[in-house]
């Protein structure tokens, strides 16, 4: 995106711009390998040579590399930063402005840069098929589980799934397999044996259908989404059998 938004730059580009290129690429590099302490003190030596094209996209970069590192409250306003500035790279701020919001349990302000993202006709299939996914993501953290659900099944449904980060549709199935999870919690094996076994058939429907996403979340190879859905699911099932040793033998 920097490189494309300066090749359409009317203006030539000055040696300065050209060494700022060079510097925004290299920290970008080093973030990338793994070093993000050395990008971000790179990114801080480098501002002096960001010209006003590049200024945008070294926001940006400083936002990325404070998120990575867990300096959430400094990537917001980096990513703020980049929407006032009304540059090209106003949707991966909004959408990565978004991320940070939700991390910190700000569902409603990430679900409002969501929706100013959705009516965003410019957006590729690819980008507006990762924008309903985290739609769905923040809709079921909001407690509107049927439509966040919806909104998740029929990104991961559609052929643009296979285009989106393996990431992203990991936290995805993750987010499904709690709402399943906290669904089966809410079904007490209660009344009459009848009744009982009726909910305990409901329960482990969609105990199963939680486990079905986790499977799916082994085969993306995320470890993040790995270990915090093996986690969901002990904590499930510690549940389960604590409720079944307090329910009378039928």
């Amino acid at each position: 995106l920097l490189l494309l938004s300066l090749a359409a730059d009317p203006i030539p580009p000055s040696p300065m711009q050209d060494r700022g290129v060079e510097l925004l690429e290299e920290a970008i590099h080093t973030r990338q390998s793994g070093d993000v302490t050395a990008a971000l003190l790179l990114l801080k030596e480098i501002e002096p040579f960001m010209t006003p094209q590049l200024r945008a996209g070294w926001l940006y970069q400083m936002g990325v590399t404070c998120e990575i590192a867990g300096n959430t409250e400094q990537a917001e306003q980096f990513y703020q930063q980049v929407i006032e500035y009304n540059d090209t790279l106003v949707p991966d701020a909004r959408l990565r402005l978004a991320m940070v919001l939700a991390s910190s349990g700000r569902y409603e302000a990430a679900y409002q840069q969501i929706l100013l993202l959705s009516s965003n006709t410019s957006l590729s299939q690819t980008d507006s098929a990762l924008v309903s996914l985290q739609q769905g993501i923040t809709e079921i953290h909001l407690g509107h589980l049927r439509k966040g659900i919806r909104h998740i099944q029929t990104v991961l449904d559609s052929p643009e799934a296979s285009q989106i980060h393996p990431w992203f549709r990991a936290e995805a199935r993750y987010t499904l397999a709690q709402a399943l999870y906290a669904e089966a919690m809410d079904i007490h094996l209660t009344g009459s044996d009848k009744k009982a076994a009726r909910a305990l058939k409901a329960r482990s429907e969609r105990m199963n259908a939680a486990e079905q996403q986790i499977l799916a979340i082994i085969q993306l190879n995320e470890v993040e989404w790995i270990l915090a859905s093996l986690l969901v699911m002990g904590d499930a099932w510690r549940d389960w059998a604590q409720e079944l040793r307090n329910v009378p033998p039928p």
